[in-house]
């Protein structure tokens, strides 16, 4: 947090905390806490204090590997405007490679994700056809249940037989 702070009066540089203040919108108070470390400004007036200074937001987090001061740093030298031009086509084919690259990767992403919608439409197809297979062997489960629970059992005493079946018995012994 200190580090933020400090680099917050930077920033400021010879601005009084009334000119920052006004600059940024704020009140004196305000940019006095987050210059002592009292308080630690939120992600709107740091991006705020970037735009309207100039700074890499993040230097100004700490994030940037570069630990010098863009506000020391020397003006940049003029270039001419075909130098400028130049820099620019460079910048701009380096962005349409990275566009193109990008564009690639949401092609795959896109036919993957058409791959994996086809391979969950197949296994919600084979499920409904176990789930009625499943429950078309409970039902046969339950007629033999209930097949077997009709069915008189040999060793019931109470089990009756015809006297014809009876007699067919005893007469082939």
């Amino acid at each position: 947090m200190r580090d933020l702070a400090s680099r917050l009066k930077q920033v400021r540089g010879k601005r009084s905390a009334k000119e920052f203040a006004a600059l940024m919108g704020c009140s004196m108070q305000t940019v006095y806490r987050y210059e002592w470390g009292d308080r630690l400004p939120d992600e709107r007036f740091l991006q705020e204090v970037a735009e309207k200074t100039g700074v890499s937001l993040d230097w100004l987090k700490g994030e940037d590997l570069d630990q010098s001061s863009p506000v020391e740093k020397s003006p940049r030298k003029k270039i001419s405007l075909r130098q400028y031009c130049s820099e620019l086509e460079t910048r701009l084919d380096k962005a349409e490679r990275k566009a193109e690259t990008l564009e690639d990767e949401r092609r795959e992403l896109a036919a993957e994700n058409r791959r994996l919608y086809q391979e969950k439409e197949m296994l919600l197809r084979e499920k409904e056809a176990m789930l009625r297979e499943n429950g078309s062997l409970r039902e046969k489960i339950a007629r033999l249940e209930g097949d077997l629970a009709r069915t008189p059992s040999l060793f019931d005493e109470h089990h009756s037989t015809r006297p014809s079946e009876e007699f067919a018995r005893h007469s082939d012994v």
